[in-house]
């Protein structure tokens, strides 16, 4: 929403920049009539400069203006909480399953390189080949990323016999894992 007020000298500009934005972002709003200053509804969710340099400090919305005089322009800005940190495990074998999630519903999942590792609408992530890649959770235009790692399944090194009561040295390149 921009409303916009008559002065004697004309109008004041409607203010450009962005109307969206996440906690933590910032922006650099503008008009085009000299001589005015920022000011914001709520400090809780933005602050703005004497230059119109905007920082998002809280999720809600907030009404920024700009005032020549006693004429102004206002913009309506909203501001979006990041999602939580996505919780899960950090790597998968290739060809095997796992399952990330985050605490903030309605988000969209996603792969940096499906040719590594893939995930599906409800966070479940395939390794498909060796790697380490990006997976972003995003609601609201916000969002978080974790590092996924593919490892191959790798057999096991060593013998595949043994004589009982003899001893034999396996190992396996994968970490993490538990021997039994």
């Amino acid at each position: 929403m921009l409303l916009l007020s008559q002065s004697a000298h004309g109008f004041v500009h409607p203010i450009t920049g962005l109307s969206n934005m996440c906690v933590g972002s910032s922006a650099l709003y503008g008009d085009s009539t000299w001589g005015g200053t920022w000011s914001c509804s709520d400090s809780t969710i933005g602050l703005i400069d004497a230059a119109g340099n905007f920082f998002a400090v809280g999720a809600g919305t907030l009404i920024i203006t700009y005032t020549v005089g006693v004429e102004s322009a206002t913009k309506t800005a909203t501001i979006y909480p990041i999602p939580p940190p996505i919780t899960g495990p950090s790597f998968v074998c290739a060809m095997d399953t796992i399952h990330l999630t985050n605490g903030m519903p309605g988000g969209i999942w996603r792969t940096q390189d499906a040719s590594i590792v893939t995930v599906n609408s409800i966070g479940i992530v395939t390794g498909v080949s060796s790697g380490t890649k990006v997976i972003s959770y995003t609601v609201n235009g916000c969002y978080v990323f974790s590092l996924i790692t593919v490892f191959n399944n790798d057999p096991i090194i060593g013998p595949n016999t043994i004589c009982l009561g003899d001893s034999i040295a396996i190992s396996d390149s994968i970490p993490g894992g538990r021997w039994t």
